[in-house]
């Protein structure tokens, strides 16, 4: 990301843009784009408006709120799409190695959008005596890092093992997908 800071001569504009080449077609309200790349919101509104100028973002509005999307006829949409995209194994490693730093995960798997798959979800994670509040905050840091929601799931030892042997359909359509195990330490059969 650092690169982008320097390419683009500020923080606030690489994070804005990620958001909306990570989620393409999506439109997002400026309160989404200020969660999710943690900016305050007259930077964001003037980041926004820079872009929407620039032609790379359009912007619409509905219900009274604006909403500002990915401009798909832009010139360069291809070329920043690439260097955007040359990014998601960096916030794989980034991802993996803040997953590692909570104790008492046995077994974590990450699929569905870091993957670029179809799984019901992006995060599983396994363990015991995890702390809520430290996943909150994870979870909270990985939306900020991959510029949108994350949907996950977290589950006991025992939980995760019952609803294995009965052959679960969530956590059977969850392993049959495409996915990358992070940690490993509950052996499946």
């Amino acid at each position: 990301m650092k690169i982008l800071e320097k390419l683009f001569n500020s923080k606030i504009r690489p994070r804005i843009l990620r958001i909306f080449f990570s989620n393409a077609g999506k439109d997002f309200s400026i309160k989404e784009v200020i969660k999710f790349s943690k900016s305050p919101k007259k930077t964001v509104e003037t980041e926004l408006n820079r872009l929407n100028k620039i032609g790379i973002l359009k912007k619409k509005t509905q219900k009274r709120k604006r909403y500002y999307f990915l401009n798909e006829d832009f010139s360069f949409k291809d070329e920043l799409e690439k260097i955007f995209l040359k990014l998601q194994p960096l916030l794989l490693r980034e991802i993996e190695k803040k997953i590692r730093q909570i104790k008492g995960i046995e077994f974590c798997l990450i699929s569905g959008y870091f993957l670029k798959t179809s799984s019901p979800i992006d995060l599983l994670m396994v363990g015991k005596n995890i702390s809520q509040l430290e996943i909150n905050r994870l979870v909270k840091k990985l939306e900020i890092d991959a510029s949108r929601e994350i949907f996950w799931s977290c589950m006991s030892e025992d939980e995760f093992k019952l609803r294995l042997q009965m052959n679960d359909k969530f956590i059977r359509e969850v392993l049959s997908c495409p996915h990358r195990k992070i940690i490993d330490k509950i052996r499946l059969r």
